[in-house]
C-alpha cells in the first residue's frame, strides 16, 4: 500500500457484470490513495500466437469470460460506469475504458505506463489460489508491481445475486446511482437472473 495521496493514477481492471456498491466503494477507496483513476472493463481477447502458457505458468481460463458469466457487453458494462461517474460528479478524477485481457496484452505498459500508472487490485479471496497466481504472473511479464488493497466492502457479484434471489431484495440497493438507471434500462435483473 503506498503512503499519502500518489501522483500515479490507479488502474483498477475487472469485468464488472454489473458494476456494483462494492466495486463503487473499492474506486472510493482507492482515490482516497491516489489521486486518479482509470476503470479498465477487462473483455476477452484471444492470447497471441506466440503467447508461452509454460513459461509463464498462465491457466487459461475461458469461462471468466463465458456469456453465461457475462450478461452484459462491455460497451453496456461502460456505459454503466460512465452513469456512476457523472452522478457523483468525478469525471476530473475517475475515468473508464475497455482493456483486452491485461496478460495478452503485449503493449499493457505503453497503454499504461509504469513511471505514470499503477495497477491496483483487491486482496484474494479467501479460497482462490488462482486470483493472486495470476497477478503474480502479470508482475513477472510485465515487469511492474502490483498494489493489492483490503476490499472496504468485501461483497462479490455472486453474493449479491443469492441474496437478491433468497431474499427477495432490490438490485437497487445493490447497483450504484448512475449505473442502476443504465442497468434497469437494458433489463439488467432478467439477464443477470437468465445467467443463474
Amino acid at each position: 500500500m503506498k503512503q499519502g495521496v500518489s501522483a500515479h493514477i490507479a488502474v483498477f481492471l475487472g469485468r464488472f457484470q454489473p458494476p456494483t456498491i462494492a466495486h463503487a466503494a473499492t474506486v472510493q477507496y482507492i482515490l482516497t490513495q491516489w489521486h486518479k483513476i482509470i476503470i479498465g472493463i477487462v473483455y476477452h481477447s484471444p492470447p497471441p500466437d506466440n503467447f508461452d502458457y509454460k513459461k509463464w505458468g498462465y491457466t487459461l481460463k475461458e469461462s471468466s469470460f463465458d456469456v453465461a458469466r457475462n450478461p452484459f457487453t462491455p460497451e453496456e458494462v461502460h456505459e454503466m460506469w460512465k452513469g456512476y461517474i457523472n452522478s457523483c460528479n468525478a469525471g476530473n478524477r475517475i475515468s473508464c475504458q475497455l482493456t483486452k485481457r491485461p496478460h495478452f496484452t503485449q503493449q499493457f505498459n505503453a497503454i499504461y505506463p509504469p513511471d505514470t500508472t499503477d495497477i491496483v487490485c483487491i486482496q484474494a479471496p479467501e479460497g482462490d489460489p488462482d486470483y493472486g497466481r495470476q497477478y503474480t504472473i502479470f508482475q513477472r511479464m510485465f515487469n511492474r508491481n502490483v498494489y493489492f488493497i483490503d476490499p472496504p466492502l468485501p461483497l462479490h457479484n455472486k453474493d449479491i445475486k443469492r441474496i437478491i434471489k433468497l431474499y427477495h431484495r432490490s438490485w437497487q440497493e445493490y447497483i450504484p446511482v448512475g449505473a442502476y438507471e443504465v442497468f434497469m434500462q437494458i433489463n439488467g435483473p432478467i439477464r443477470v437472473s437468465l445467467c443463474d
